[in-house]
């Protein structure tokens, strides 16, 4: 299929399933991952890995630009006025986290030099995500303030600590290490890039004088950042500390650094959706079932390293009460309500395409005949799991603001009427006719539950009802 034609798919299916994520009041980056999903190999087989692969130039550009707005907000003003608080907090949350995912996934029995490795990948921060839900939502605040920067340094934190942990596995392993592998690479890859940055940020901010248009301002920032993520490229260097520090130099040296964020942001917003659909479509459901326990807990101990380390840096520092509360939350890959959803609709697919030996697990004796119901109700049932992951939040967020009664209203609605409909449609579908009724009480439930809420809500910004706290 046609490179363009693929691209324009990748596009609108992106903004299609995003317009649906808005009546349940979900990120884009959760719609733009599951669209991928659903044209990606695993499901619509629209974008195959071939065509992925000859695509990487957008998410390598689009990378790039992320840094890029993310070094934007790093004025000397600022970083001069929070101190040492995003560094404490970078060294906290990453060697907490690092540490954690060693020792826990050592103490379960798994090989050293695999958890040496796993560790220092758990330490890493992605930062497109985070920059995506931000503007989004116009995020501002303390938590805001300090996310960004301490993404930022997390990962040439990042770079160490990965360098450190590869060469001590490979010595583990019987290889060679060596004291410029694990120290002085590392950090002669951060100067590099660092440097490199620097330079291209100050042509940035000295040649935008000369351009009156925005749009030749445009062309500026957009060649830079290109040419910066291509040097990385033949210079083994990172291009997100790269383009994080053309923006940096830019925002602090350039009278016109207004103009230049303004109009890139207008730029990039079909470039992160392609960017965040095409990592979609690279994902490989196949490959679930195989990561097991050691999966599991990699996800466990990361999420516990990400709280517990930035909760101590807070707190060494004295930063806000809501820093230490919420800032660890936000540094997992994406937002929770993405992840759910984004988890649902790969259980979903998992349980469809190995619906057979998922079955047998559970049937010793070799019924053919039970296994083909089981699979049958699978195949029926796991389309819709993605509404069950939307109820499931949905309740939550009821149970959550201690609306018990509406919880209960909804979840008893939604049970009600998956026994009616199963008595009225099994006489005509047979057994077929209860697994029917599972997604359409599932859909009822949601509802339901969001409609009581959302008055709620309403009721509670026009002041006419009070939270659990104010009434207490």
């Amino acid at each position: 299929m046609n490179v363009l034609l693929i691209i324009g798919i990748a596009m609108g299916a992106g903004l299609l399933v995003s317009r649906a994520a808005r009546l349940v009041k979900l990120p884009n980056v959760t719609a733009f991952l599951i669209a991928g999903l659903l044209i990606g190999p695993c499901v619509g087989g629209i974008v195959t890995k071939e065509t992925g692969r000859s695509l990487s130039v957008i998410s390598e550009a689009a990378l790039g630009f992320i840094a890029y707005a993310i070094g934007g907000e790093f004025k000397l003003s600022y970083l001069k006025k929070i101190g040492k608080a995003p560094l404490t907090i970078t060294f906290f949350q990453g060697m907490t986290t690092a540490l954690l995912v060693d020792i826990g996934l050592i103490a379960c029995g798994f090989d050293v030099p695999t958890s040496l490795l796993l560790g220092a990948i758990a330490l890493a921060t992605a930062p497109a995500a985070t920059l995506m839900v931000v503007r989004q939502y116009k995020a501002d605040g303390p938590v805001t303030r300090m996310l960004l920067p301490v993404v930022a340094m997390d990962d040439a934190l990042g770079l160490m600590v990965f360098s450190i942990s590869a060469s001590v596995a490979q010595a583990l392993l019987g290889g060679q290490t060596t004291w410029q592998s694990m120290v002085l690479s590392p950090l002669a890859e951060i100067a590099g890039s660092l440097a490199l940055g620097s330079v291209l940020g100050l042509i940035l901010a000295y040649c935008s004088r000369f351009f009156a248009s925005r749009g030749n301002k445009l062309a500026l920032s957009i060649a830079l950042v290109l040419a910066g993520v291509g040097l990385c490229d033949m210079w083994n260097l990172s291009s997100l500390l790269v383009c994080m520090m053309i923006g940096a130099v830019m925002v602090n040296l350039s009278q016109q650094h207004e103009v230049l964020m303004e109009q890139c942001d207008r730029f990039t917003p079909p470039l992160f959706l392609l960017f965040f659909v095409l990592s979609g479509a690279d994902l490989d459901v196949t490959v679930l079932p195989v990561v097991g326990v050691m999966g599991v807990l990699y996800l466990l101990l990361r999420s516990l390293g990400k709280w517990l380390g930035t909760l101590a840096g807070a707190s060494c520092v004295h930063a806000d009460e809501s820093v230490r509360k919420y800032l660890g939350l936000t540094l997992l890959p994406q937002a929770g309500v993405a992840i759910g959803m984004t988890m649902g609709a790969i259980f979903a697919i998992v349980f469809y395409i190995f619906a057979k030996p998922l079955v047998y697990a559970f049937i010793s004796d070799g019924n053919l005949e039970a296994v083909d119901v089981g699979v049958d109700f699978l195949h029926i049932v796991t389309p819709f799991y993605m509404f069950l992951s939307i109820k499931l939040m949905v309740d939550g967020v009821q149970r959550g603001a201690a609306r018990m009664l509406q919880f209960m209203i909804a979840t008893l609605s939604d049970l009600f009427l998956r026994v009616v409909l199963s008595f009225t449609l099994s006489p005509i579908f047979g057994i077929r006719g209860v697994w029917y009724s599972w997604p359409v009480g599932w859909v009822v439930g949601i509802v339901l539950s969001a409609t009581l809420y959302l008055v709620w809500a309403r009721k509670l910004t026009a002041g006419e009802e009070k939270t659990p706290v104010e009434a207490e």
